[in-house]
């Protein structure tokens, strides 16, 4: 090797270890507080750094907390107000952003570029509300550094001036990463009454910071007073006042509506009735006894029951399906009194000039149809005799989502948010709903409601999850009153709805009829001399209703013991009805029945549609020692841009 490129290596190897040590940094952070007699605190910050082109580009940014949290899930705002900013000793241009919790200030211009090297950076402000207050002592208890600053700290200086006359009287400083509470790598250079300088005595890491604490006697800082300290506290929380007022609104809101239109109409006398109410078929009884459609009472079942009742009144029959089973329904005669449901049904179950209609496992379009004719129909005359009330259920969701929009706007901005995983459970709910009522409605191709279910699952969970963390982050006020909110609505869907006077002097019918239904004859016939003694047309007749109003166990047991004591006669110990043919396969006509509805939920629903792709399988002050590094006010951090 020649000598020149000899000498060119040693260079390199020279310079080598002085290249890797060359780091972005803040060789000195200086800090001035100065506490001034009206409670605000002036700080400047020289921060001195070595920027090497890397993350220091343009400047340096700082961010400042102005947004704290007060015990009890509260939040205090300090408004700041920026003075000057400087780089170098000369005016330096700057650009103000706010975060979650405060602002971030650039320092710098976009259109210009820092020399590599050292620059001292000067950023002076003005903070408001930052001091805590005792009985006999005002306390200061400030971050001085921030502990998220993105480069390490080689020195701290800091000098803090108390209003003239204090004389500091507790003092504690901590050091170290945010929470560290042993953290002592500080000393104090020099101490007067109102007047103290400190240094740190170790380099600090990145997110490493350095936060003092002291106090001095009371009544040189002036206080404000406790209703100034209300209105601001309220001022600051916004969002917990707009959530306090939308839970007391709604509720007042939704309590005026039930009065209203929600409240049901005063019940009525109730006495015993043998006969159904007039015009009130079996379908319709269960449906008004159960005030419509849902887990109690399905349109499945009010099928079902209307199926039976016209085998009962021979507008057509059921029998078994040889070999299988199936049921087999034969048209029969409808007479004149059928009701609209009734009619609707039979024209779509024997559309066509159909004479029959196989009942199974295997989907029957004429069935879906049919039922849903029948649910239409029944729904219909409903109406009349229960009001839902939406429009007033609608308009408290509506002011429920302005709240929410308010909220976001004035302090917790996830609240803009809400809606998305209240609607992803919803939407999960309903599809796993709608899924176990498919998979429990029997038959074989039933199965298919497992599909929903675990579509939904994912859904539930995911936006519970959601909400529970999106409830998490904000005000524990703010997320029970949204709890609340939610519940309400929830709530007052089910409370608003009303039987109107017609629908209530119904129920009260049925419910006398009912009462005579579940009797036992014993006590039937000793409560009413004219009550009708048991027979098997008796039984038959009002069968179809007992079912509708869940009391068909009981019924039967009159007939069964009618049959038992020889009060009715008949040849078979148990009863099996004659408008049923080849009946040996249910012992009862409940257990008929309910072959019946599983057999009309699989042929009423149609099959999934196949897929066009391929699948595959797979507490004390903190002065005094109880504070940490990064607590108190101030803080924040900063980096380079």
């Amino acid at each position: 090797m020649s000598g020149g490129l000899l000498r060119a290596a040693l260079l390199c190897c020279a310079l080598l270890p002085a290249l890797t040590l060359a780091e972005e940094r803040i060789d000195h952070f200086a800090i001035s507080l100065k506490v001034q007699p009206d409670g605000e605190l002036l700080i400047t910050e020289r921060i001195q750094v070595t920027a090497e082109g890397d993350q220091i580009r343009h400047g340096i940014y700082r961010d400042i907390p102005t947004t704290y949290s007060l015990p009890g899930g509260l939040r205090r705002h300090t408004p700041i107000d920026v003075l000057s900013v400087q780089r170098d000793g000369n005016p330096e241009p700057y650009k103000k952003e706010s975060t979650q919790w405060g602002v971030r200030y650039y320092l710098g211009s976009p259109e210009e570029f820092v020399e590599p090297g050292q620059h001292v950076y000067e950023l002076q402000y003005r903070m408001d509300a930052q001091l805590h207050f005792s009985a006999s002592k005002d306390e200061l208890y400030w971050n001085l550094t921030g502990n998220q600053w993105q480069f390490p700290i080689h020195a701290v200086t800091a000098r803090i001036e108390l209003p003239d006359g204090a004389r500091i009287d507790q003092m504690t400083g901590y050091t170290g990463y945010t929470g560290r509470t042993d953290g002592r790598a500080y000393t104090v250079v020099s101490q007067r009454d109102n007047v103290v300088e400190l240094a740190t005595t170790e380099p600090l890491a990145a997110e490493e910071g350095f936060t003092v604490a002291l106090d001095w006697q009371a009544g040189l800082v002036k206080r404000p007073n406790a209703l100034v300290h209300a209105l601001r506290l309220v001022w600051d929380n916004l969002s917990v006042l707009v959530a306090v007022l939308a839970v007391l609104g709604l509720f007042a809101y939704y309590m005026h509506g039930w009065r209203k239109v929600g409240r049901d109409p005063a019940k009525g006398v109730i006495i015993p009735r043998y006969q159904a109410p007039k015009d009130v078929s079996p379908a319709r009884a269960g449906y008004v006894w159960n005030e419509g459609f849902g887990q109690q009472f399905s349109d499945l079942e009010a099928m079902t029951i209307t199926v039976t009742d016209l085998a009962r009144r021979k507008a057509l029959s059921i029998a078994d399906a040889p070999k299988s089973t199936a049921f087999i329904l034969s048209k029969g005669e409808l007479d004149a009194s059928a009701q609209p449901h009734e009619q609707a049904l039979y024209q779509e179950l024997f559309a066509n000039a159909k004479s029959e209609i196989r009942v199974g496992n295997k989907y029957v379009k004429a069935l879906s149809e049919a039922l849903s004719a029948h649910s239409q129909k029944l729904s219909e005359w409903g109406d009349r005799l229960f009001s839902k009330n939406r429009k007033t259920w609608y308009l408290g969701i509506l002011g429920a989502l302005l709240a929410f929009v308010a909220m976001g706007l004035l302090g917790d901005p996830v609240m803009l948010f809400a809606l998305f995983p209240i609607i992803f459970v919803a939407v999960g709910m309903g599809l796993m709903a709608f899924g176990w009522q498919t998979l429990t409605g029997g038959g074989p191709s039933n199965l298919v409601g497992i599909v929903p279910m675990l579509f939904g699952l994912p859904f539930a969970l995911g936006g519970l999850g959601t909400a529970v963390a999106m409830l998490y982050s904000t005000s524990p006020y703010v997320a029970a009153s949204v709890v609340l909110i939610v519940l309400m609505v929830w709530l007052f869907r089910r409370w608003l709805e009303a039987p109107t006077v017609e629908g209530r002097a119904t129920l009260d019918a049925l419910e006398g009829y009912r009462d005579y239904l579940q009797l036992a004859e014993s006590d039937t016939l000793a409560r009413a001399a004219d009550a009708p003694a048991m027979t098997i047309a008796l039984y038959e007749q009002h069968l179809p209703y007992a079912m509708a109003l869940g009391v068909e166990q009981q019924w039967t047991a009159r007939l069964s013991a009618a049959i038992a004591s020889g009060v009715v006669q008949w040849s078979e110990p148990t009863y099996q009805p004659e408008w049923y043919r080849n009946s040996s396969r249910f012992s009862t006509p409940s257990a008929m029945s309910g072959a019946l509805l599983a057999a009309t939920a699989s042929a009423s629903t149609p099959p999934p549609s196949p897929s066009s792709g391929s699948s595959s399988s797979s507490g004390s002050s903190s002065s005094s020692g109880g504070g940490s590094s990064g607590g108190g006010g101030g803080g924040g951090g900063g980096g380079g841009w």
